[in-house]
């Protein structure tokens, strides 16, 4: 099972982060393949995209978990 994000050291937490940038890059391209853009699409990418500038920001210092 995988470690919180909270409670993961810092070398976890940037392979969670890796891993959801990749899991978002995946996303965007499935969606631009099928040409099927729909708000709840971007609504999802926009949750996304948020979720992982949060940990960018963690990672970097920037901002307490």
């Amino acid at each position: 099972m995988r470690t919180s994000f909270k409670r993961a050291t810092e070398a976890q937490r940037k392979e969670y982060l890796a891993d959801d940038i990749a899991a978002v890059s995946d996303e965007v391209k499935k969606i631009a393949d099928s040409g099927d853009l729909t708000m709840a699409k971007i609504l999802k990418l926009q949750f996304l995209l948020g979720d992982i500038k949060f940990k960018a920001e963690v990672v970097a210092g920037r901002r307490e978990h």
